[in-house]
């Protein structure tokens, strides 16, 4: 059975559930034939959403990317308006028809992205909450059988986190 999943793994500056997110990793991938498959990397312009949303950063959540050797605000590159971002995210959901949706966990990044549709009037989101399936649920599982999962990717960035996570899932559900 062919089956399309995506993880999504989200960099916020702020934690809770209106947290700004300035960065949107996806990761798709078919857990049955354990293969990795199109990504997508959406460094968002954390001006424009703070001025389109509201969601502003937390001084603590600053100060820790501050001290982190990935710093998100000085990486060179375009950023991208909010709007266009969360276009392009749905348009690639569209073009590769997603059976199932990750994150670690669904509760934080799926709903600070949700939000975000929201405050854009863009709604609804590219998935529904029947395809939302929870990483951190499955890691647990498979620690308490002994399984040691990697913590973080050699960059801290959301690309390579949720490709380390969906390697990682794929690598759990063979326990």
């Amino acid at each position: 059975m062919t089956e399309t999943h995506a993880m999504i793994y989200i960099e916020t500056l702020g934690v809770g559930n209106n947290a700004p997110l300035f960065e949107i990793g996806v990761q798709l991938f078919n857990p049955m034939e354990d293969s990795l498959g199109d990504t997508m990397f959406l460094p968002v312009d954390i001006m424009d959403v703070m001025l389109k949303t509201g969601r502003c950063p937390q001084p603590e959540i600053l100060q820790w990317w501050r001290e982190q050797e990935y710093d998100p605000l000085g990486v060179g590159g375009v950023r991208i308006h909010l709007m266009p971002a969360l276009h392009q995210l749905k348009m690639f959901f569209k073009s590769h028809e997603i059976d199932k949706v990750w994150a670690n966990s669904p509760s934080f990044d799926l709903v600070i992205i949700e939000g975000h549709y929201k405050d854009m009037q863009m709604s609804p989101p590219p998935w529904t909450y029947k395809q939302e399936l929870d990483y951190r649920t499955i890691r647990w599982r498979a620690e308490l059988l002994g399984y040691q999962a990697p913590d973080t990717p050699p960059n801290h960035n959301a690309l390579d986190y949720a490709r380390l996570q969906a390697e990682t899932l794929m690598e759990m559900l063979k326990l």
